[in-house]
């Protein structure tokens, strides 16, 4: 009860009644355990993106494409591929990556590589 009066003791307003001092503390409780429990139900960013696997190109995959080559792109590099069916697919390039814009992606060499991050769906990516 010395807890209750305390929290009375500080509040700015006057406490004439039990009902004020029962509302201040039911405030005061959904205030604050909300509060204290804020990043249980937040997402997390932390953590770095990690190679799950890697594999080459199928030969499906590389039937199906008439080109493929570096483009620049708004988050970074990304390897462009004219599909032979018409129309053109975008994959981003791997950080590693070390082709630079206007440079063909030798299909035979490269590699698709998918990444993990906890929390997050995994990602693809084109290494060459």
């Amino acid at each position: 009860m010395v807890y209750f009066k305390s929290i009375a003791h500080y509040s700015p307003f006057a406490l004439d009644t039990p009902y004020e001092l029962s509302l201040t503390l039911i405030i005061y409780h959904l205030t604050f355990s909300t509060m204290s429990n804020i990043f249980a139900s937040l997402r997390t960013y932390a953590g770095k993106w990690t190679e799950k696997a890697k594999r080459a190109f199928s030969a499906e995959e590389k039937n199906a494409v008439a080109s493929a080559s570096v483009v620049e792109s708004n988050y970074g590099l990304s390897a462009c591929f004219i599909m032979k069916s018409g129309g053109m697919t975008f994959i981003p390039m791997s950080n590693d990556s070390t082709l630079g814009v206007g440079e063909s992606i030798d299909l035979e060499k490269a590699e698709l590589v998918t990444l993990e991050k906890s929390g997050e769906a995994d990602i693809q990516r084109v290494r060459a």
